[in-house]
């Protein structure tokens, strides 16, 4: 353990730069006009070139229908409210979201409340999109479960994060696999603001991780105080 965190870090410092840099605050702040556009330009190739290779991987986002329909996987929604009807619905939400989206790479999310009001299940796109957040007004701070299927079953994206520390009425959010793997997070007792830019640190990381999602948001959680769970199908009945 001592060896790896000695490693990362090395990791950070050599790219300090990069965890402190604030695009959009450079970018308004007088950053050489010349120097933005390579960056903006080398940025898009990149996220580009991310999604034809992962929109090339097939049968990846193939819906685990057996799994999903277990009494082992509805027990992975234990807890998250006191009324194990509430628990039912986000697992039946869930499973909708994962059904309707089988094969493709499209996201659907939902709200459920602590008061038993649901949002019911809303597309909101390719690799997410837009979340309607109405249904949070006036509501109490954490009496919501924000549930959402990931094609690719990958943990949570700088997205989904963000949203979590910048909304107070939810409580967690699910990011549930096409494979069956359930990740919860939520803030707890944790902090609700992070040290550097959200996006250059989830990037940093993810490139320091080569790519395991998992491993970067365990090590936000760990440094942050969050609750952070992976729940994956069990090969072998216990």
């Amino acid at each position: 353990m001592h060896a790896a965190q000695k490693k990362l870090k090395a990791f950070v410092d050599t790219n300090g730069d990069a965890l402190r840099w604030d695009y959009w605050r450079d970018r308004y702040d007088g950053l050489p006009l010349q120097e933005e556009r390579a960056w903006v330009a080398q940025h898009k190739y990149n996220s580009l070139t991310s999604k034809i290779k992962e929109e090339n991987v097939e049968g990846s986002t193939k819906a685990d229908l057996e799994y999903l329909a277990s009494t082992e996987y509805r027990s992975n929604f234990d807890g998250l409210f006191k009324k194990g009807k509430l628990n039912g619905e986000v697992c039946k939400l869930t499973r909708r979201a994962i059904k309707e989206n089988d094969g493709t790479i499209t996201e659907s999310y939902a709200f459920v409340m602590s008061d038993g009001t649901t949002s019911g299940l809303m597309k909101s796109g390719k690799y997410g999109g837009f979340i309607d957040l109405s249904i949070l007004n006036n509501a109490p701070k954490e009496s919501a479960v924000l549930t959402h299927n990931h094609p690719r079953s990958t943990s949570f994206s700088a997205d989904d994060i963000d949203l979590l520390l910048k909304v107070p009425q939810i409580s967690t959010i699910i990011a549930a696999g096409h494979d069956g793997t359930v990740y919860k997070l939520s803030v707890g007792k944790g902090k609700r603001q992070v040290d550097r830019n959200l996006v250059s640190e989830y990037n940093i990381l993810k490139e320091y991780y080569e790519n395991d999602i998992h491993s970067v948001v365990s090590n936000f959680a760990k440094k942050y105080g969050w609750r952070y769970e992976r729940i994956e199908k069990r090969s072998q009945p216990v």
